[in-house]
């Protein structure tokens, strides 16, 4: 593992950042001085995000993106090496979900999450590896409890974070096999209170709620800014 540097002299970009966990690891990384470069389909939210980081006295920047277009993923990339220079470390958290029986969904549905999930995070990894090797940094994959675990109502969702587990466990072996410093971690949150569960498709007659315990995203922003310093597997 490369030493990091501390969180207070890196620039970090969030995806998926505003709202909830991926809003929530923005603000704390700007609180201990990182730069932030935020990201989502939402303009006015990820302003709002920038007026947070700015009021917790760093500096930030908001680009407008869709993650299933890898073109404008890599004009975020561009964008946040144009403003600041370099990547530390680079927070894929963007998700949707259905809630469904696998046999129910239609596949437009279950491509939707595998092209959010699993392609938006891929295009952010491609994008941002050439400038995480110039600065010996860090890929961060927000996943969660479900890439070990296929729970009901929950196929596609379940799906997308198991590829990338994989997909990220061959990354992780090539990039310590070339020697380029680059670290890839996986957090993997169990219930959070974020508006995902107010907003998320579902096909059950109702809105779901998480399966307790619920935590707020406030100790997932936690271990999300331990691995920017200590990244662990």
């Amino acid at each position: 593992m490369a030493r990091k540097k501390p969180v207070s002299e890196q620039v970090v970009v969030v995806t998926g950042a505003s709202s909830g966990l991926g809003r929530a690891i923005a603000r704390a990384a700007a609180g201990r001085g990182a730069k932030v470069v935020v990201t989502g389909r939402n303009e006015e939210a990820l302003s709002t995000c920038v007026s947070e980081i700015e009021r917790a006295g760093s500096e930030g920047l908001s680009v407008t993106a869709d993650c299933t277009e890898q073109a404008q993923v890599e004009l975020v990339v561009a964008q946040a090496i144009e403003r600041f220079g370099r990547i530390d470390t680079y927070v894929a958290n963007a998700i949707v979900t259905v809630y469904s029986e696998a046999e129910r969904l239609a596949p437009d549905e279950l491509r939707r999450v595998m092209d959010v999930n699993f392609f938006g995070t891929v295009y952010g990894f491609w994008a941002a590896l050439p400038h995480l090797r110039a600065s010996k940094g860090t890929f961060l994959h927000i996943s969660s409890a479900l890439a070990y675990r296929g729970i009901p109502l929950q196929a596609a969702y379940c799906s997308s974070k198991a590829g990338l587990r994989a997909f990220f466990e061959a990354a992780r072996v090539e990039e310590q096999k070339a020697g380029t410093g680059v670290d890839i971690s996986l957090v993997l949150p169990g219930a959070i209170n974020t508006p995902q569960f107010d907003r998320d498709r579902q096909k059950i007659g109702y809105q779901p709620q998480p399966v307790p315990p619920i935590y707020q995203p406030e100790p997932y922003a936690e271990a999300a800014l331990h691995c920017m310093e200590r990244p662990i597997r």
